[in-house]
């Protein structure tokens, strides 16, 4: 089926702004939320142990599916996703009105993850380095030992969801992205995976893939 393609200029430096549109009878919006769990415990497996105080990851874009087919894509410079230890609840993201009455139902939702651009204006220096840029990065201690994982994985995940629709009492779509610590730094035989060793990037890239999830949901709030 083609898809129509829609566009929302998101700016990246401010979680609350958006571009507006002429005002619709009832105004529905879109939030993307991030959330870590195990950010700032203790986990310990045997002999070893770790603590994530940070971790970081930058979306080149985010796109929406609609229930025709049709896609409502965003055209960020680059999006931080930034959980620390400091959080105890979901970081919004950013938050965006959609600005059109008849955009109310929605399927799918694509995620580009793509390491910074020089051209990207982003404030974050971490993701930008001397030979190459980042896109994933996780800061804390091993063992005793401070680390810091950068990595400069580029991928695209598709989270399928059942149709939601926005009605005058449901005018945001949220969308929570979800990572586990756990389930990246631990592997399959219950060992706590190195982040120093770059001998384990391949691995901790492939764990954090498989496991991101989303969450959608329709809420009657308005940020």
């Amino acid at each position: 089926m083609k898809r129509i393609y829609f566009l929302i200029l998101f700016l990246p430096f401010f979680l609350n702004n958006c571009i507006q549109t002429p005002d619709p009878k009832f105004p529905k919006q879109i939030n993307y939320l991030f959330s870590v769990t195990n950010v700032g415990d203790t986990l310990n497996v045997g002999d070893d142990s770790v603590i994530v105080r940070e971790i970081k990851l930058l979306a080149d874009k985010f796109n929406l599916v609609l229930h025709n087919g049709g896609l409502l894509q965003s055209q960020p410079d680059a999006l931080v996703m930034e959980y620390t230890a400091r959080n105890t609840d979901d970081v919004l993201v950013v938050s965006t009105s959609i600005g059109y009455e008849d955009i109310d139902r929605f399927k799918e939702m694509e995620l580009f993850i793509s390491p910074a651009e020089d051209g990207d204006e982003i404030r974050d220096r971490d993701f930008f380095g001397r030979s190459t840029n980042y896109s994933f990065i996780i800061k804390g201690i091993y063992n005793n030992d401070s680390f810091v994982y950068k990595s400069n994985v580029s991928f695209e995940k598709n989270f399928q969801f059942n149709v939601i629709k926005l009605t005058e009492l449901k005018e945001t779509l949220t969308l929570r992205i979800l990572l586990n610590i756990e389930d990246i730094l631990i592997d399959s035989k219950n060992r706590i995976i190195d982040p120093a060793n770059q001998n384990n990037k391949e691995v901790i890239d492939s764990l954090m893939k498989a496991t991101i999830a989303l969450e959608a949901f329709p809420s009657n709030r308005l940020f």
